[in-house]
């Protein structure tokens, strides 16, 4: 048995030539709105270009060999400028691959991104204290006056970074924490890591008498029972640095009894490619020993989910900040949110739309024109509207209450 992935399908074909197709969502941005539990879609009709600071991404999720270090730009220091503030890096110095090609690679471009908008970088060692809601490393969080950002993506997308500096610079992020429910959830050091199961329906020749919803449940056990390190959970709360993962099974059955089980990895950080997937080898095994095939897919993915946590190449990896560390507050550490300037814009996000408006173009230096954003536990799917079009319709009786546009 073997699969391979045709668009939104996976094909699954046998040596004998039967084939079936199993059909397989592979969601864009929405889709990925779906797959966090968003039960309707945001549009903004007006817009047609948007710049996303955290959600789907476009950038390919591995890497070529690690590339030579960018060269580090010289550029005069940055005059203080307490409307643009600054960004905090929190880093380890041990000798991880994350935390090295972070420090050798990342940090660069960051710096150099950053120093474009005019925001400094400051390096802080987790040695010298951690403050609040820092539980991991690398780590950047924003902070102005009008508030902090944990920056949620991946560090080899500048352009991502570049937009939440933008966003965030007017609209801090949200402060409360993100809900997750029926999840698998790991605590590692002060991190947490949550992963969200889903099973698709059983493809293939289905036996007589079964019932989706007590397979479903099932599998599920089985597959928690060999996600060692992970407990079942019905709710759970996550930091803005803690990570999400969405691990997929595509069961298949064929007209002998064989199951056949392949499954994938999303990231939070992209919901159409996958961290890892498993199409061409399913897991596979007699229908009466199913649990066990799942099973065994199961722990083929918490083993691929261990190498993308200790990797840099997907740009998910990271190293849990250890219990031990010791605790400082923001202001210990000298982190505290400055004062606001004289004539500083306050910036309300909650506001009604007026009937005419002109949306002008956005120097680099200015505020984003308009920004869009999901209520938690969503709103890392926030961005800026860089163009708007429309066109209004009065119709036949020229009337406002029936204008459409």
């Amino acid at each position: 048995m073997r699969a391979r992935k045709l668009g939104d399908r996976v094909e699954y074909t046998e040596v004998s030539e039967r084939e079936f197709v199993g059909r397989r969502s592979l969601p864009a941005f929405v889709g990925g709105a779906v797959r966090h539990g968003v039960a309707g879609v945001f549009a903004l009709v007006v817009g047609v270009g948007l710049l996303l600071v955290a959600g789907c991404e476009s950038s390919p999720t591995t890497v070529e060999p690690t590339p030579p270090e960018p060269e580090r730009e010289e550029r005069p220091p940055l005059e203080p400028d307490p409307e643009a503030g600054r960004v905090i890096a929190f880093v380890n110095s041990g000798d991880s691959t994350v935390a090295k090609h972070f420090r050798d690679v990342d940090l660069r471009e960051l710096e150099n991104a950053a120093y474009d908008l005019r925001v400094p970088i400051t390096v802080h060692d987790i040695a010298d204290g951690v403050p609040p809601g820092v539980t991991i490393t690398p780590l950047l969080v924003y902070q102005n006056h009008r508030g902090r950002s944990t920056y949620q993506g991946r560090f080899n997308t500048v352009d991502r970074f570049t937009n939440f500096l933008r966003t965030s610079r007017w609209v801090p992020q949200e402060t409360a924490p993100l809900i997750r429910e029926g999840v698998l959830a790991r605590e590692h050091g002060r991190s947490q890591t949550a992963v969200k199961i889903k099973i698709t329906p059983l493809n293939g020749t289905v036996p007589p008498g079964f019932r989706g919803d007590a397979f479903e449940r099932t599998m599920r056990e089985a597959i928690a029972g060999a996600f060692e390190g992970f407990e079942s959970r019905r709710r759970v709360e996550l930091g803005r640095a803690d990570r999400t993962f969405y691990a997929d099974f595509y069961p298949y059955r064929d007209p002998e009894g064989q199951l056949f089980v392949s499954s994938a990895i999303f990231s939070q950080f992209h919901c159409d490619i996958p961290v890892y997937e498993n199409l061409k080898e399913p897991d596979a095994g007699q229908w009466e020993s199913r649990a066990d095939v799942f099973a065994a897919a199961g722990a083929r993915l918490l083993e691929q989910l261990s190498i993308v946590l200790a990797s840099y190449e997907t740009g998910d990896g990271y190293d849990a900040v250890p219990t031990e560390a010791k605790t400082a507050t923001w202001d210990e550490l000298g982190f505290s949110l400055p004062d606001a300037p004289e004539g500083a814009t306050a910036v309300d996000p909650n506001f009604e739309l007026p009937r005419k408006w002109r949306l002008g173009e956005a120097r680099p230096d200015d505020p984003p024109r308009l920004q869009f954003a999901f209520p938690a536990p969503l709103d890392s799917y926030r961005g800026e509207v860089t163009k708007v079009s429309g066109q209004l319709e009065f119709g036949a009786a020229y009337q406002l209450s029936r204008m459409t546009g």
